[in-house]
């Protein structure tokens, strides 16, 4: 801005070439073009106005406030009366331009906000106006900062009065871009010019401006030019009268989709006043107004703002393994290569696992290999870069679910005799990959008996099993009760308990003197080793297996072989013979009637008995108890000795039922 002489005479040289100009011959004219969509809701954004430090061309309150101030450039706070329409918007705190609705909203007003984030609620845009004092509002910088990063537009205008020689000179410490500039002041000469321009929405049309061409301006000469556009994309690149060349105008985007638009032309103390609207202030503004956002649709190779990890969600198997990728992009979804990215989780059995950071690639991606090692679980894995403002980027959470493996349990068959032991066993596998699980604990139960077995490395485990229970089929189970890293299985099959192997000896005598008692014995044993209480064998009569009687006493028949008196004790045919009642089992002791091979006798004519040899098997008959009869003394009986000599074979005459013959001692 020049000062009040200098208007007056650049009035007087220009005033001419004014009148006889028309807009397509001007060499800055702009071309006019349909403008996309953008601002539609904005808050305007100012802290200054008559009265305020460095206004420099009013002495009169000319009234209104912000968009609508009708103070001249150099004392206003308006945008609209100095660079834009040369007038108010509307009236009090609202307005309209070009369809988009305009709010007053006073630094003062965001700074009493006890909630920054909610400063902008019911805005799409924000507008700043020459806050030159922004440092010292710390809540404004939060609530940009928080409108930028959940998607809203912000426009910085911050030019000529953000001086030293005027408002001081704009600190932007602390705002999500931050930056410096070459800030000349409100000097006032057509010494600037643009340099380059990157053509995009936020350019279309825009000439190769110089502020020297007819009608001479100072929209470049005053410029604030960055210095340290850390973040910043190029649109719009020039020089100030100082000389210092950089960006005048740049963006920024967020990965919210937030777009912030710095322009630091001379939007202050233009000299719209003497000369009226200049066209290229007007065009810049709504090229800056109307650009879209969240996709903004900018050329700009833009800082990498996003970042995602795939997939989402995955399920594996304990032990295995799962490749996640991220994915690092900019706000129009274009892949940044050469992002180095960092994988970390948050939780699960990997939680804390460190990964070597990696470098994105042309696509945009970086790989990582997720292996686990933990056992079953959800790992919670985020990836995460710093983006060129120092500021970290983390990815929604990512869920890699490691479940139990599934096993089989395969029961062999067993068998053993009753009271023996017998070997079950049985054959664990991992029925996702079929391969034998080793040292896991298998428990065997087959009726009251249990038994643990340990697998081998061919997943084979065993045990012994000593059955109780009586001869028969029982049912074989078998289970593993699983771990952190296995599903539990059980499994059947069937253990067959056979008769146990026994031995019943002969204990009595084998010399029965004739007419006295003789108590006959025999021990059951079990292998041949442990005596068996509390069982009785069969007998046989005639080879015919005879019913047991427990509980009850045992009445026994031995009959003699040998020629006695006719009148003597017989059985009917001739033989004489003699009854005893044995008593029943006592402790291990088992009593037996014997079986011994004895004459047939026959009478002649003479009733003369005679013997006929004849043998056959004699022996117990099996029955309730009787009382001894009375038998004739032992005088009558004949051939002791012959009788001892058939009773010395008893011991091939006992048997023990269901399996074996008797021994003898």
């Amino acid at each position: 801005m020049a000062p009040a002489a200098t208007y007056r005479r650049r009035a007087f040289r220009l005033v001419l070439a004014v009148a006889i100009c028309v807009a397509p011959t001007l060499a800055n004219a702009p071309t006019v073009l349909a403008l996309p969509a953008g601002s539609q809701n904005v808050a305007y954004v100012y802290d200054f106005g008559f009265g305020s430090p460095g206004s420099k061309s009013c002495t009169v309150n000319a009234g209104g406030v912000g968009i609508n101030d009708l103070n001249p450039p150099g004392c206003g706070a308006s945008i609209f009366r100095n660079a834009v329409t040369g007038g108010a918007i509307g009236a009090g705190n609202t307005g309209t331009y070009g369809g988009v609705n305009f709010t007053n909203l006073t630094v003062a007003t965001v700074d009493a906000n006890p909630d920054p984030a909610t400063a902008f609620n019911g805005f799409d845009s924000v507008m700043l106006y020459m806050v030159c004092d922004i440092h010292s509002h710390a809540k404004l910088i939060t609530a940009l900062n928080d409108f930028l990063n959940a998607g809203g537009k912000v426009m910085i205008f911050d030019g000529d009065r953000c001086a030293a020689s005027a408002g001081g000179i704009a600190d932007y410490t602390g705002f999500l871009f931050p930056f410096q500039t070459n800030s000349p002041g409100p000097v006032g000469a057509p010494a600037g010019k643009y340099t380059s321009i990157d053509a995009s929405s936020l350019t279309t049309g825009l000439p190769l401006y110089v502020d020297s061409a007819s009608p001479e301006e100072d929209a470049m000469a005053d410029a604030n030019i960055f210095t340290s556009p850390f973040g910043w994309c190029k649109s719009i690149a020039g020089a100030n009268l100082t000389g210092t060349t950089g960006l005048v105008e740049a963006y920024a985007t967020t990965v919210g989709g937030g777009l912030a638009i710095y322009e630091g032309e001379d939007y202050w103390f233009t000299w719209n006043d003497i000369f009226g609207i200049n066209p290229h202030y007007k065009q810049v503004f709504d090229l800056v107004l109307h650009q879209k956002w969240n996709p903004d649709g900018l050329p700009c190779v833009h800082p990498a703002s996003g970042i995602t990890l795939l997939p989402m969600t995955s399920t594996h198997f304990v032990g295995e393994s799962q490749v996640l990728t991220a994915n690092v992009f900019d706000v129009n979804n274009n892949p940044k290569p050469g992002i180095i990215v960092s994988l970390s989780i948050t939780g699960g059995p990997e939680m804390g696992q460190v990964f070597t950071p990696q470098a994105t690639d042309p696509s945009g991606n970086a790989t990582f290999t997720l292996t686990n090692t933990g056992g079953a679980g959800t790992d919670v894995a985020i990836a995460s870069f710093v983006d060129i403002n120092g500021m970290t980027h983390m990815s929604k959470p990512a869920s890699v679910i490691f479940n139990p493996r599934p096993t089989a349990l395969t029961v062999n068959p067993a068998t053993s005799d009753f009271n023996d032991p017998g070997t079950v066993s049985a054959v664990l596998v991992d029925t996702s990959t079929s391969m034998p699980l080793a040292s896991k604990t298998i428990v065997f139960t087959m009726g009251a008996e249990t038994c643990l077995g340990t697998t081998d490395a061919s997943g084979l485990a065993s045990c012994p099993i000593t059955p109780s229970e009586a001869a028969g089929t029982y049912a074989l189970k078998a289970s593993f009760a699983g771990d952190i890293n296995h599903v539990a299985s059980t499994g059947s099959n069937n253990f067959v308990v056979t008769l146990e192997e026994t031995t019943l000896t002969y204990t009595g005598p084998i010399i029965i003197p004739n007419g006295s008692a003789s108590t006959l014995s025999a021990l059951l044993q079990e292998d041949g080793v442990t005596p068996i209480g509390g069982s009785r064998p069969g007998q046989r009569w005639h080879g015919s297996e005879l019913p047991r009687t427990h509980r009850r006493k045992w009445l026994c028949q031995l009959c003699h072989p040998h020629r006695q008196p006719a009148a003597g004790p017989g059985d009917g045919v001739g033989r004489l013979c003699r009854r005893r009642v044995l008593p029943p089992v006592v402790g291990q002791s088992l009593h037996y009637a014997v079986r011994v091979p004895c004459q047939r006798f026959v009478r002649d004519r003479q009733r003369q008995l005679h013997p006929r040899h004849h043998r056959q098997l004699l022996g117990c008959s099996v029955g309730e108890a009787q009382q001894p009869q009375r038998w004739p003394g032992a005088q009558e009986l004949q051939g002791l000795r012959r009788l001892h000599e058939h009773a010395s074979r008893l011991s091939g005459g006992l048997e023990h039922r269901p399996r074996q013959q008797l021994g003898s001692t």
